[in-house]
């Protein structure tokens, strides 16, 4: 589960951060996305929808033998924060029993990075939700929320929050944050991609 080519590359706010699609099982499958800011791999949460966290920790999908790990919610609120403002919702992760207060972003960069991320529930507006380890392993773990502009007019917005969730806690429209660091694989073919698609952001930048 580490075969890393890339698939499509986006560019989300080109001065903050520029996310690749690429390849996990199979070199074209873009079950992942790398995040280049901060040079962090995330699986796609749609890879480990209706699992609970003690399913994933007992070893379900191989995840975490294949080199995996949870992302910390101080993690997702920087992924977050490149498209929303949920890091200026302090604290963010937001502790147990806190109101809600989301961080709002352009609906045109979320939902690209929803896409991204894999969509999870479609029910109101397009949304990836999952489970991290908010570092209480006696206690619930945090859940974290990205949701495009819904239907009905609610507008785009994230959310990161410890201490949400039992570890046993599954449903379908919920997955997993699972992350790892960035190795690349030295081919030619990758390389000569990752170069094309930063050109073309380049030359779109100048055009623009």
């Amino acid at each position: 589960m580490s075969v890393y080519t890339f698939v499509t590359i986006a560019s989300v706010a080109p001065a903050r951060a520029i996310f690749i699609e690429i390849g996990v099982v199979t070199p074209s499958d873009g079950f992942a996305t790398w995040e280049t800011t901060g040079n962090l791999v995330w699986l796609d949460v749609t890879q480990t929808v209706g699992l609970s966290y003690n399913d994933i920790i007992a070893g379900a999908g191989g995840w975490l033998s294949a080199g995996w790990r949870y992302a910390t919610g101080g993690e997702l609120c920087s992924l977050f924060g490149v498209v929303t403002s949920v890091q200026s919702q302090a604290p963010c992760p937001r502790p147990a029993g806190a109101p809600w207060v989301p961080g709002e972003g352009a609906s045109g960069e979320v939902e690209v990075l929803v896409a991204l991320l894999g969509v999870t529930d479609a029910a109101f507006s397009p949304a990836t939700a999952g489970t991290y380890d908010d570092g209480d392993p006696a206690g619930a773990v945090g859940s974290a929320v990205l949701s495009s502009a819904g239907f009905l007019g609610t507008p785009s917005s994230s959310g990161v929050f410890d201490d949400f969730l039992t570890p046993d806690f599954s449903h379908p429209t919920q997955g997993h944050w699972l992350v790892k660091e960035f190795v690349p694989v030295p081919e030619a073919s990758c390389a000569a991609m990752l170069a094309t698609g930063l050109l073309i952001l380049v030359r779109r930048s100048w055009r623009a």
